[in-house]
């Protein structure tokens, strides 16, 4: 066979020696590796895991004394600075408890006391979520209508109420936060 053969078969020289596969389309798959469906098969070298790439570094970091300084000052400021955010939002419908327990688990990553203080604050939420689940449905409403009122009072003594009202055209004083 002289040429190129037609779509979805191999394309041949003068000679008849396959030389490449042809994609449906009837062009040459694209780059080497590439399959028939113009795949790329995987390298023959993967590359290393995002965390075998962490502890490379965090390794690199402990040989060096100024390295080691900085990677537990970012730490602890960058775990901190998540903690806070957790422990602010806690009280809020959302992610509090996540973002909390994020932030005491990048903080565990290099100083151990967070490490202990994370396993203790996760045993005792999971106990506390077991109790709740195990309550009558009446008093799991309690349990929500206190959570909903802590919001709505820290809502009003941050003032968020009467700006709110503001916002919309409302002028009432009772909504005023008492902080000023």
């Amino acid at each position: 066979m002289t040429g190129t053969a037609t779509t979805g078969s191999t394309a041949e020289s003068a000679t008849g020696s396959a030389t490449t596969e042809l994609d449906p389309a009837g062009s040459a798959p694209a780059g080497p590796g590439a399959t028939e469906s113009g795949a790329t098969e995987p390298a023959a070298t993967a590359r290393p895991s995002l965390r075998d790439r962490y502890r490379g570094q965090r390794e690199r970091a402990r040989r060096n004394r100024a390295a080691e300084v900085a990677w537990r000052t970012g730490v602890g400021i960058a775990g901190s600075a998540v903690l806070v955010a957790g422990i602010v939002m806690i009280p809020y419908p959302g992610p509090g408890w996540v973002v909390a327990f994020a932030g005491l688990a990048v903080l565990g990553t290099e100083f151990e006391p967070a490490r202990r203080a994370l396993a203790f604050l996760r045993r005792g939420y999971d106990r506390w979520d077991a109790w709740q689940r195990g309550r009558h449905p009446a008093v799991r409403l309690l349990l929500l209508a206190g959570t909903g009122a802590v919001v709505l009072g820290t809502v009003w003594l941050l003032g968020a109420l009467e700006f709110g009202a503001g916002l919309i055209g409302l002028d009432l004083p009772w909504l005023a936060s008492p902080l000023g």
